[in-house]
């Protein structure tokens, strides 16, 4: 079964939060890390897990993953349901998604 985790951007500290995602009561979104604690968060920073990369590293919408190979190297964009595009529209299968790398690139 496929784990459902969320992250987003704290509104205050601007640390990035993990957890389930929940509507707050000003209907702000928000990310529930236990059930005593809840962050208020950027909306456009929200995104859902897609999975991991090969070597173990969680995969989130919007997440940048890097398929290497003895041709050269290729820039994919995470999507939800373990899938990921380049600029040129080509998609990774599932398979393929397992062998790429994430790179951090959501701050730059």
């Amino acid at each position: 079964m496929r784990k459902i985790k969320f992250r987003g951007r704290d509104v205050d500290t601007g640390r990035m939060v993990y957890g389930c995602f929940i509507v707050g009561r000003s209907g702000q979104p928000c990310i529930a890390t236990n059930y005593t604690a809840a962050y208020e968060v950027q909306p456009d920073s929200v995104a859902q897990l897609v999975g991991f990369d090969v070597n173990g590293h969680e995969v989130y919408e919007g997440d940048t993953v890097v398929i290497e190979s003895k041709y050269g190297r290729a820039k994919f964009t995470a999507h939800l349901r373990g899938l990921a595009t380049n600029a040129g529209g080509v998609s990774l299968t599932k398979n393929q998604m397992k062998m790429a790398r994430w790179v951090d690139e959501r701050d730059s």
